[in-house]
């Protein structure tokens, strides 16, 4: 499980929903943090994963038999659930909702008002399903303050709401207690806490941890303090605090904080929080904001004091944004995603250079003399497994996400100039046929009525989890089921369902 999110200027980008759409990126991480500084908006990247099937009942559903939800603007990809359900988040017209659709038909089972509070707008909104109960974040009547809400995911019957509050991170599985939801933000009822738990059966508030002035999320008990001068980390374990840290005796950088991006994710093998966050932004030759991908640091932190176990400077982490083997859909939050071991093979950027953008688009500018290499290292040790050179694969310098194959693999321009599937465990490649199947992405959006505001100003923009698409292996759409879309089992076939810019779609899945 993992936390990601980072700061962009204003976004200007609206959404496309024609059929026609070729291919669309979406900005990363650090690769946002240049700009911090030029307006306010902001910005992650997470991936889509191969969701668990879901068995639905052979009595019900005969045959897996295509459907489209063209009506919907979705901006999260289908969750299967409870074997005859699909949960999606939904935002359009200044509403936010999380919708359950009918597996076979794609015809809404239910739709409830959802909330993203107070959380940053970078932050994509994290799907949360124990058993048979899926815990969401609903609206009340407050600017900005909403419940901790549990419905039972086949009937949307409501089965408990926690008291009002205002929050700063989506409920995920605790990974300390599988049966209850932790996130962070504030709750009169619960005093001075910033770190929330709630017990799934009951709705009972847990215990709680106070962190100074209060924190946000970055990766499940891990936190980043709402205080400065020094902003610290700070770790739970068990509903207590486990340690507290200032961050710049950590990432040593200059201006490093979760203010301009992170993206951690929490190792349960290796006992280790692994990481990054953005440092301060600097600028061309020609004055423009830009970040400088040299000014990064990737650090192994361990869960029990927080000592660094590793620290490697000039790089950033990359799990999260490309799908690293063995990590677990940052997108989906459950049981089996709180016990994760987590990832087997961490990735990182190393790179030099500068990245920039345009304010009115967004594009990214990589410098002429950008260069840079994806790296495979080991998470417990931080110690480099193999290295690929993406100097030929601009959207990888500035961490944008690229294609990806059936096997999880991501298309790449190798040093000759050649297309290539990369193995992002191993670090081979194989070249890439031109009728290969990719699953492409677009970035998704969605608007509230209320504001979120910043020291640089106010956005009412949220980021969603990215579309997905089928591509060919020159980026243009393509037919089928996108490789690593949500699929559940219905009869003796199976039932792929993902979410484009142009809605929810479902398509019977080819026969292997």
């Amino acid at each position: 499980m993992s936390g990601v999110t980072s700061i962009l200027p204003e976004l200007r980008v609206s959404q496309d929903r024609r059929p026609h759409v070729t291919r669309v990126t979406a900005m990363g991480i650090a690769a946002a943090v240049a700009l911090a500084l030029v307006a306010v908006g902001v910005l992650a990247v997470t991936r889509s994963g191969d969701h668990r099937a879901a068995a639905a009942p052979s009595s019900v559903l005969r045959a897996a038999t295509p459907w489209e939800r063209t009506d919907l603007h979705a901006v999260t990809q289908p969750v299967a659930v409870a074997g005859n359900r699909l949960l999606v988040y939904v935002g359009e017209a200044g509403k936010f909702r999380l919708v359950s659709l009918f597996v076979g038909s794609g015809v809404t089972a239910w739709a409830l008002n959802a909330s993203p509070s107070m959380i940053a707008p970078g932050t994509a909104p994290v799907t949360t399903v124990i058993g048979g109960t899926v815990v969401f974040l609903q609206p009340l009547a407050f600017p900005g303050a909403a419940q901790v809400v549990a419905v039972d995911v086949e009937s949307g019957q409501v089965l408990w709401r926690s008291a009002g509050g205002f929050f700063s991170g989506w409920p995920q599985v605790c990974p300390d207690d599988i049966g209850s939801v932790c996130l962070s933000g504030r709750m009169a009822s619960a005093g001075d806490a910033s770190s929330l738990r709630f017990d799934v059966a009951t709705g009972r508030l847990g215990a709680s941890v106070t962190a100074p002035d209060g924190a946000r999320e970055l990766a499940p008990t891990l936190y980043g303090s709402e205080q400065r001068n020094p902003e610290l980390l700070v770790a739970t374990s068990g509903g207590k605090i486990a340690w507290q840290r200032p961050l710049d005796e950590i990432f040593t950088m200059r201006g490093a904080s979760t203010d301009r991006g992170w993206n951690f994710d929490r190792l349960r093998h290796d006992k280790l929080y692994v990481g990054s966050v953005g440092a301060a932004p600097t600028r061309t030759p020609a004055g423009k904001p830009a970040m400088d991908l040299a000014r990064t640091a990737t650090v192994g932190l361990r869960m029990s004091d927080g000592r660094l176990a590793w620290s490697d400077s000039g790089s950033y982490y990359l799990c999260n944004q490309l799908p690293c083997a063995g990590a677990p859909d940052p997108g989906v939050s459950d049981q089996a995603a709180a016990t994760s071991a987590g990832a087997r093979v961490g990735l990182r950027l190393r790179g030099t250079g500068l990245v920039s953008w345009s304010r009115r688009t967004l594009e990214p500018k990589v410098a002429a003399n950008a260069r840079g290499v994806i790296e495979g290292f080991d998470p417990a040790t931080g110690k480099t497994l193999w290295t690929f050179d993406v100097t030929k694969t601009p959207d990888l310098l500035a961490m944008q996400p690229v294609a990806t194959g059936p096997g999880g693999q991501i298309s790449v321009t190798d040093a000759k100039g050649a297309a290539v599937l990369l193995d992002l465990e191993t670090g081979k490649t194989l070249a890439l046929p031109a009728k290969a199947a990719l699953a492409c992405t677009a970035q998704t959006q969605y608007r509230t009525k209320v504001a979120y505001r910043t020291r640089l100003g106010n956005t009412h923009r949220h980021l969603g989890q990215p579309a997905v698409f089928p591509c060919t292996a020159q980026g243009t759409r393509a037919e089928g089921p996108p490789p690593g879309a949500t699929w559940v089992a219905i009869g003796g076939s199976r039932l792929a369902a993902w979410s484009d810019s142009t809605g929810v779609y479902a398509a019977p899945m080819p026969a292997t």
